[in-house]
């Protein structure tokens, strides 16, 4: 009789395991010593957390690159990234997906941040892999800020003006100036 045994790790792993048979025969019972090792993905994330500059309120930061480099020994597949809170101050451009990232290659998230108001901002970029049982969650961070008043300059010309001698009490001709 043969047995036909399987692994499949749910997680990266080591797992040990025992096979106990019992029987009729004069040596039973028989066990049979299990291991394994579950591998999976495995990723850094850079920059993580995420913040950015103080932005005025209502414009449009520059963009932010966040990394996610595959330094496992298999595939790394991302099939699906969203920020929250959604519609939000943070928004995201990237690679479509989903996206298998080789051992050894990176994929680029683009993030801006818009703040509607002067005040903390915060989110996250949720990515969901094949490296985890979970969403991985980037924090995200920037501070709205008032723009300050636009400095106002002004001119005047001319900038000198002789009226020459003039006799007490009486009114000279004039001039005119202009801001």
């Amino acid at each position: 009789t043969t047995l036909n045994v399987f692994f499949t790790p749910t997680l990266a792993f080591s797992y040990p395991a025992s096979l106990t048979i019992t029987s009729s025969a004069t040596n039973s019972p028989m066990t049979v010593t299990l291991t394994g090792d579950g591998i999976g993905p495995q990723f850094t994330v850079a920059p993580s957390p995420t913040s950015f500059a103080d932005q005025a309120v209502n414009t449009t930061s520059a963009l932010q690159i966040i990394t996610i480099n595959n330094t496992g020994t298999v595939p790394l597949l991302i099939s699906q990234a969203a920020v929250t809170p959604s519609p939000g101050a943070f928004a995201m451009t990237g690679p479509a997906l989903p996206l298998t990232v080789n051992p050894g290659g990176s994929a680029m998230f683009s993030m801006t941040f818009r703040p509607s108001s002067a005040t903390l901002f915060s989110g996250f970029l949720n990515l969901t892999t094949n490296g985890s049982s979970t969403a991985t969650a980037i924090s995200l961070s920037g501070t709205g800020v008032n723009s300050p008043a636009p400095a106002i300059s002004i001119g005047i010309s001319p900038t000198t003006f002789d009226f020459g001698t003039q006799t007490i009490n009486q009114t000279s001709g004039g001039t005119t100036v202009v801001l």
